[in-house]
Order: C-alpha cells, then sequence, then structure tokens
C-alpha cells in the first residue's frame, strides 16, 4: 500500500528537495519506493551495533542455588535461548555426582572446554530484536556452576576468541546452610545434598576484580531472585549499550 505524504506547509514531515531561496523550495520527484527488501537491507547497514553482537549469560554458583530455574526464567524474559550445561557432563562424570563424590578440576576440564565451544559456536545470525524466527536466538543463557575464578576465565576467552561476543556471569548466592536444606528437599537431581559442602570448600566467590559478574541473592523467595536477576541482566546489557534493551 502507498503512503500518503503531505508536503504542505503544515505537514510535520521533512520536504525533500533542494532550497532555492528561504520562501521556496524545489521538490524532487521521489522514485518508486524501495521494496520491503530494500528497506530491511538499507536499514540492516545502518544497525546499531547491538544488533550484531552476541551476549551470552553463564548462571553461576553451587548445587541448589537455583541456576535451572533462574537461566529458564531469564531466556523467557529476554528471549534468549536456553542451554543446560549439565548435559554437556559426561556420562562418569554424572555417575561421580550421584555417588556423592566431588568433582576434581580434571573431571570439569572436558567439561568446561565443551560449554566453551558451544559458546563460540552458537548461531552467528544477524536478527533485529534477538529472536530467531524458528524460536532459536542467538543470544544464550546456560547454567555453569563455574565455582573457580580460572574455570570462569576459561569461558571468558570464548569471548575472546569469538567476534562481537559479550561474556557475562551471574553468581547466586547463598549461605550453606540454606543450600543444603533445598538440596534435601529436590527430587530427582543427581547432585544431591552431600555435595554442597565440597563444592563450598572449592568456591572461589567472584570479587570486585571481576567486573563481568553480576551477584544475586537468593536466599529469599525464588520470585524475588527471578526479578533480581532480570533487573540486573537489563541493567548491565545497558551500561554496554543502552539501545539494545529498546528491543526486549
Amino acid at each position: 500500500m502507498g503512503e500518503n505524504l503531505d508536503h504542505s506547509t503544515n505537514s510535520p514531515l521533512p520536504v525533500v528537495g533542494t532550497v532555492n531561496d528561504e520562501e521556496n523550495a524545489t521538490i524532487k520527484p521521489q522514485g518508486p519506493h524501495p521494496s520491503r527488501q530494500e528497506k530491511s537491507d538499507f536499514d540492516s547497514e545502518r544497525r546499531p551495533t547491538h544488533h550484531l553482537h552476541r551476549w551470552i549469560w553463564f548462571i553461576t554458583g553451587p548445587t541448589a542455588c537455583g541456576k535451572t530455574t533462574i537461566a529458564k526464567s531469564l531466556a523467557s524474559a529476554l528471549k534468549f535461548s536456553f542451554l543446560e550445561g549439565d548435559d554437556y557432563h559426561p556420562k562418569a562424570s554424572v555417575e561421580k555426582m550421584s555417588r556423592g563424590e566431588p568433582l576434581n578440576d580434571e573431571d570439569r576440564a572436558g567439561w568446561l572446554q565443551a560449554l566453551k565451544e558451544h559458546e563460540i559456536a552458537q548461531p552467528q545470525k544477524k536478527q533485529t530484536n534477538g529472536d530467531d524466527p524458528e524460536g532459536k536466538s542467538r543470544h544464550l543463557v546456560t547454567t555453569c556452576s563455574a565455582l573457580k575464578k580460572h574455570y570462569r576465565d576459561l569461558l571468558r576467552q570464548g569471548g575472546e576468541e569469538a567476534k562481537d561476543l559479550r561474556v557475562r556471569f551471574v553468581f547466586l548466592d547463598a549461605s550453606e546452610e540454606t543450600l543444603t536444606k533445598r538440596a534435601a528437599e529436590r527430587k530427582g537431581h543427581f547432585a544431591g545434598a552431600n555435595l554442597v559442602h565440597s563444592q563450598f570448600e572449592a568456591l572461589e566467590r567472584p570479587d570486585e576484580n571481576e567486573k563481568d559478574v553480576v551477584v544475586v541473592n537468593v536466599e529469599g523467595s525464588l520470585e524475588d531472585s527471578e526479578r533480581q536477576a532480570e533487573m540486573k541482566l537489563k541493567e548491565e546489557m545497558g551500561k554496554d549499550d543502552g539501545s539494545f534493551l529498546e528491543v526486549l
């Protein structure tokens, strides 16, 4: 459907032409309106940088802190893809944790490498609003305990190796007592309450030098934790490029 452009003096639309004097303007004839595809190409050339880079948020913390639940909530709110990091554990590691045996650095090395490779390989398709028409966003929220700083450093390398990739972390913070109680109450998870203590022994809490980590206290209700996490993610992404929030 064509556009009805009003070039009268009362029209808020700009007059396209060359000004001969203060009172008169010569109106240049308008060519055919660009096709929908041409408009799309034109817009993409001028699209702000927030449409070009990718975001990957790792939701971290000890077992039973709510990583999966909060990550799914964030993925839904932000229209990002969701990845369950535990799915990348090899069978031997899952069996080990099911027996209540903590994983060591060697056990975690292959798992972290697999997650890093996935973050780099995440779809690169450019989109205007972070959504893929098929429901697969090029932005990602994924779970990963990332208990130690050098684990997080390995995941950060993905952001250094992949073009236009923003890697950020959320640390879900709660006491050992709280998480032991929650782990004992949940059903059907391979990581039981007996793993909480060993994970706290291994835990290296992010400090002020890790500028890419936001901390969310999850001692309260799940709804409050989800609300805090969403607010802090949007705030952090707004610092990087405030216009990103216009498409959420």
